[in-house]
């Protein structure tokens, strides 16, 4: 023990991390990096002999701002990021808070500005990381239904039907267009701190799913003729159908026109018959 601590010998069990002891103060993490600190000014005698605190060089104003400000930094969520990124976030912290009860405010200030912008790109770093790993275990899946619906194509042709068949395998294509978005758009996807792992799971998979979905109905469209009738010749139909798809996962927009445009025949087919 060295003998900065031996004022604070009871609060050894607890220290994980030291970060500054001082026989005026102690600031340390514990073993769930959480940021802890207390202070004591020694006390002297005046002329009248009263006892006062020698607390002088502290600004209780400043103190206070600085406890808040990093009280508030340390609910900032990352529970799902590495412990050592956890622990030097919180080393940042209570670094911010020494500085303070050495009356440099400033310094602590810009502690704790550099430990929000090290939360802040290590949770982005984080959630970008999760995001395309579902969103490639998402396309994974489709990739592989529609693998096993081409290798197995004859008995899937004679069981589903051939439009079946082919709707199947534009299911994948467009859940690889979604995947070709995602990627592409890797570097500038940007996310709220503070929902959970699971949430940004659900997203990506729920996009690549609506990819799945907009190729599927992409693919029906100009299998029908709504899409692309003047081009769709002969045997250049599959191809559309899977090209379509491909296009449709990698924007809802074009899935939307798609729905928006066969509304709109429906209802011009309504106003017809009612004339």
């Amino acid at each position: 023990m060295t003998d900065a601590l031996v004022k604070w010998q009871k609060y050894e069990p607890f220290i994980y991390f030291l970060v500054i002891a001082d026989e005026e103060y102690l600031v340390y993490l514990d073993s769930e990096n959480t940021v802890h600190w207390d202070y004591d000014p020694p006390v002297t005698k005046d002329e009248d002999e009263e006892v006062t605190d020698s607390d002088d060089q502290y600004d209780p104003g400043e103190l206070e701002r600085i406890f808040n400000r990093a009280a508030m930094l340390e609910t900032t969520p990352c529970s799902d990021l590495p412990f050592d990124m956890q622990r030097a976030f919180k080393r940042l912290i209570g670094e911010g808070v020494a500085r303070a009860f050495e009356d440099q405010y400033k310094f602590s200030d810009e502690i704790l500005d550099v430990a929000a912008g090290y939360i802040g790109a290590r949770n982005q770093e984080a959630q970008r990381s999760w995001y395309l790993t579902a969103s490639s275990m998402m396309t994974a899946f489709f990739m592989i239904v529609g693998l096993f619906d081409w290798l197995f194509r004859t008995g899937a042709i004679a069981a589903l039907g051939e439009p079946v068949f082919w709707l199947i395998l534009s299911a994948s294509a467009g859940a690889m267009g979604a995947w070709l978005s995602v990627i592409e758009r890797a570097g500038k996807l940007r996310f709220e701190a503070g929902s959970a792992k699971s949430v940004y799971y659900q997203e990506a998979a729920s996009r690549i799913a609506a990819g799945a979905i907009s190729g599927f109905f992409v693919s029906g469209a100009v299998m029908s003729g709504l899409l692309l009738s003047t081009l769709t010749r002969g045997s250049n139909l599959i191809a559309f159908e899977l090209l379509g798809a491909f296009a449709a996962g990698t924007s809802e927009r074009l899935a939307t026109s798609i729905i928006t445009k066969l509304g709109a025949n429906e209802l011009k087919k309504s106003s017809q018959q009612n004339y």
